[in-house]
């Protein structure tokens, strides 16, 4: 289960390893229920937390935690969940934003008005927020998809009233930054900057909301922080 855990944390971004202690904690989980899903050739495909939830007069089950080896396995989760359909009317379970779970169900809709059977429905949260203290050491800490080689020099507003100026050169997956005195190509807010390099909006995207000011050319640089998966913490805090 761990090992399984660990490949997702590996394989996402912006997720956290589990210490020692927190799967010591996991494992008692004395408020629900576990379930393991066995692959054909006996390996572990898949599990899965999860413990009886009262919202709204309803009685259903929140998945507290689970990890699956890929879609195959997720949907067989899911299967097991639906046998629990004759003692619990809901399931509520927390996904990264790109993973469209509505399209390996049955029912593919998403209703915007009620509607007399049964259909997902889905809300986007914040699981927490990221204040970058250290940008040098986040960057060269990065695994980035390959692209062509790229510069650019990002001013960031601090909360804390002043700026720090960065040049950033990304090339082969990876990036470096050092403080610069170059005149800057893309400036922005520190809590615009987080969602920018841990991929959770574009460069690009920043620029059209007015959340950031500089070139398209640099934008196009910078979107190699947002070409891989969006940001998801599997702990809640």
């Amino acid at each position: 289960v761990s090992s399984l855990y660990q490949r997702e944390v590996e394989a996402g971004q912006c997720d956290i390893e589990r210490s020692r202690r927190d799967w010591a904690e996991a494992a008692r989980f004395e408020s629900g229920f576990r379930i393991v899903l066995e692959g054909p050739s006996g390996g572990l495909e898949g599990y899965a937390l999860f413990e009886p939830r009262s919202e709204g007069g309803r009685e259903g089950v929140r998945c507290v935690e689970h990890a699956c080896t890929d879609s195959e396995a997720l949907v067989r989760l899911l299967a097991y969940f639906g046998t629990l359909r004759d003692q619990y009317s809901f399931l509520k379970i927390t996904l990264p934003a790109d993973l469209p779970l509505n399209l390996l169900l049955r029912e593919t809709q998403l209703a915007h008005r009620p509607v007399n059977h049964p259909v997902a429905t889905a809300s986007i949260q914040t699981r927490t927020q990221v204040r970058v203290l250290d940008h040098c050491r986040l960057l060269e800490s990065m695994r980035l998809p390959a692209k062509p080689p790229g510069e650019a020099t990002v001013e960031i507003h601090e909360a804390e009233g002043h700026k720090s100026r960065l040049h950033l050169c990304l090339e082969d997956g990876h990036a470096e930054g050092s403080p610069s005195e170059r005149s800057a190509d893309f400036v922005c807010s520190d809590r615009t900057w987080a969602s920018v390099v841990c991929g959770e909006l574009s460069a690009r995207q920043a620029l059209r909301l007015g959340l950031a000011e500089g070139e398209p050319r640099t934008a196009e640089v910078l979107s190699a922080f947002a070409d891989g998966p969006l940001p998801f913490l599997r702990e809640s805090f």
